[in-house]
């Protein structure tokens, strides 16, 4: 299997997206932090990020999110909802 998949106890080889943290521990509180998605396509869905992590985005103002901190984890959301 490519880095692009994975095998999801569920729902069988999936293609991958990223979310950030945020969002992954929110699905698994109950929480609602917001939900915005890209336009990428180098992955099987587009990469997600919540309310917080839109606001950073935005206050770069046209800057590089190269120094964002990433919080995103493939193997997050899958052992959590596994």
């Amino acid at each position: 299997m490519d880095a692009s998949q994975t095998l999801c106890p569920v729902h069988g080889r999936e293609g991958i997206g990223l979310v950030c943290e945020h969002i992954a521990f929110a699905v698994e509180r109950g929480e609602r932090v917001g939900f915005y998605r890209g336009d990428d396509t180098d992955t099987a869905r587009p990469d997600a990020w919540c309310r917080e992590c839109e606001a950073a985005l935005r206050a770069l103002d046209g800057a590089s999110s190269e120094h964002v901190p990433k919080c995103s984890s493939q193997d997050l959301l899958r052992q959590m909802l596994g």
